[in-house]
């Protein structure tokens, strides 16, 4: 026994694996493949698979990576400028907001390349389901590119004792293929795969049967080699949510110690559909019948007919039971006085208790895990529903993603230091060679980020940055006005439509301008409040401006039209006492000779 466990650990089966193994498992819905079918009533119903699955850990993660990391949600990240240089471990470092925009621009564009979104959405799923996610980030074909592992087939090995960085990572598993023979027959073979990554190498090796050894003799596939002398191990290990309780390198699922719930849930839904679908059609019955009286067995079954592969029809029909026919056509007779004909049908009381049941199990399942599942139906016909109502009805599922979103948001930042590290290296190795509009103009400001270590090299230390992360909830139409009103109250604005009769009076200001400016920025889709304030100041000059040459153009046509009328009432005289010549508005004589006053 203990020989067949040590080869079944020497194919990748150790604890871990089977751990892993068994919440992909669950995920999947595949936990209980293997098991015999349902509808065999010979075997106990534990030992059965399942008819009807809940599909409950599935939607419970997928419900989580939607709020964490969906549409609107995904987090930007933005590098931190300074008017000053930034010290960084005693040295002072030029580091601009142009700078910081620079290599903004530079990650919008690496994120898009490499399609990070849907990498990391996927990466969150894993660690949702299966404790931990890791892979490996490369320049492949020019290009950024990100890979995902199955973490049950990975071991890594850390560069120090804080276990923030990896010095190596090995993923090997065991894969089948069908092989044809000599006699043309397909034969399932097992084989070996195996992969190391590490500061210099990205190795893949040839596959190799799985025999009965304890160690398979590897060969380089030497198309597949990859020297990238990066100087650090570009690959990662996420663990999700890590306890403090746990010592090892995996995190915790979500749905962890919870499968024997999982388990109940599925077992009553098959059961009550056993239910249903046994005794959902009435079953006829009748008592008093002697052999031979009454309606016979003269019709037929219906018969199954199926198309086979060479396009022929066969049919199969059951001659052993009996079929009585069945018709508003045809009437039923008895000769016997005390016979006794009816339908036995459910009354629905079971199928009630077993949804109950399972009502309970799932609410409990769902509360345990902090996720929140509201069926459509429920509040179908309600409205828009504020943001507020709806981060009180989701509360307990908001708290699980605040704390994903600050484990995860550390991951991308830390993805993010390396991703530009390995840039930098690869830009200034082989320009060129990233296709990446904006990464000349960042190398520069990359480069000032590497500095000398104190044990000799060097590093290159991390660039500050900050996440923003979208709204769990878009403000509705109500929302928005609303906080436009409180804003403009809070600065002691009027407002119509307030409490009270009448229209509000202004009142003295209670909070600053800046401070309702950025109550308000959000609603609107405000990122830049000084950009956003200069755009305001910009625009109120020229309406200004505008108006200025609008009325002075006004003016000027009035005052024309007022000089047409006067010179046509009232003709010039030669003295000068007749009105004012053309263009001259200001009643006054032209010179002081005509000056009668004179």
């Amino acid at each position: 026994m203990q020989q067949a466990f040590g080869r079944i650990e020497r194919l990748g089966g150790n604890k871990r694996f089977w751990e892993l193994d068994r919440l992909e498992q669950y995920y999947r819905g595949t936990q209980h493949d293997g098991k015999t079918s349902w509808w065999d009533g010979e075997v106990p119903a534990r030992e059965r698979k399942p008819v009807v699955l809940s599909g409950l850990p599935k939607a419970a993660v997928e419900q989580a990576v939607r709020f964490t990391l969906g549409e609107g949600k995904f987090p930007t990240l933005n590098f931190t400028g300074s008017k000053e240089k930034l010290s960084i471990g005693g040295v002072s470092i030029p580091f601009s907001t142009d700078d910081a925009k620079a290599l903004d621009t530079l990650w919008l564009e690496v994120v898009d390349q490499a399609g990070l979104k849907l990498s990391l959405r996927e990466a969150l799923r894993r660690g949702l389901s299966m404790r931990t996610a890791c892979g490996v980030y490369s320049i492949r074909d020019g290009e950024v590119s990100i890979e995902l592992f199955n973490a049950k087939h990975c071991e890594p090995t850390w560069a120090s004792p804080t276990k923030k960085e990896l010095s190596r990572l090995e993923c090997r598993y065991i894969y089948p293929k069908e092989e044809r023979q000599s006699d043309g027959t397909t034969k399932e073979i097992w084989y070996w795969y195996r992969r190391v990554i590490d500061a210099t190498r990205d190795v893949t090796y040839l596959p190799v049967k799985v025999e009965e050894g304890d160690e398979p003799k590897w060969t380089i596939d030497k198309d597949q080699l990859r020297e990238h002398a990066l100087g650090f191990c570009p690959a990662f290990w996420w663990p999700n949510l890590t306890r403090m309780d746990v010592v090892d390198d995996d995190g915790v699922a979500l749905f962890d110690e919870c499968e024997d719930e999982i388990d109940a849930i599925d077992y009553a839904l098959s059961m009550r559909h056993t239910g249903v679908f046994v005794w959902g059609t009435p079953q006829p019955w009748q008592t008093g019948v002697m052999a031979g009286e009454g309606p016979t067995a003269s019709a037929r079954q219906a018969v199954d007919i199926f198309t086979t592969q060479d396009g022929s029809q066969v049919g199969f029909v059951n001659p052993n039971k009996p079929a009585r026919e069945r018709s508003a056509f045809n009437v039923w007779t008895f000769e016997e006085a005390d016979v006794k004909v009816g339908l036995l049908e459910q009354s629905g009381s079971a199928a009630t208790a077993v949804t109950e049941h399972v009502s309970d199990l799932r609410a409990r399942l769902l509360e345990s895990i902090q996720v929140v599942l509201v069926d459509p139906l429920s509040v179908a016909g309600r409205g828009d529903m504020s943001a507020k109502l709806l981060e009180l009805l989701y509360a307990p599922l908001l708290a699980l993603v605040d704390d994903l979103r600050e484990c995860w948001g550390t991951y991308l930042r830390t993805l993010s230091h390396g991703v530009l590290r390995m840039l930098l290296t690869e830009g200034k190795r082989s320009p060129g060679r990233v296709y990446l509009t904006k990464l000349e103009a960042a190398l520069p400001i990359l480069e000032r980020f590497m500095l000398e270590r104190e044990s000799g090299g060097q590093g290159f230390v991390r660039i500050p940055s900050a996440l923003s992360w979208g709204d769990y909830f878009s403000p509705t139409n109500q929302d928005v006005r609303d906080a436009v009103i409180t804003a403009k109250s809070a600065l002691g604005a009027a407002t119509a439509g307030g409490s009270g009769s009448g229209a509000d009076v202004a009142s003295e200001p209670l909070i600053a301008t800046d401070t309702a400016q950025r109550y308000v920025a959000s609603f609107f889709g405000v990122t830049d409040i000084e950009a956003e304030r200069e755009k305001i100041e910009g625009e109120k000059a020229e309406r200004e401006e505008k108006a200025a040459a609008q009325a002075e153009q006004e003016l000027n046509a009035a005052l024309t039209q007022i000089g047409a009328k006067v010179g046509a009432k009232q003709p010039s005289k030669a003295d000068g006492s007749g009105p004012p010549a053309k263009g001259d508005f200001s009643g006054r004589p032209k010179s002081g000779k005509d000056d009668p006053s004179k």
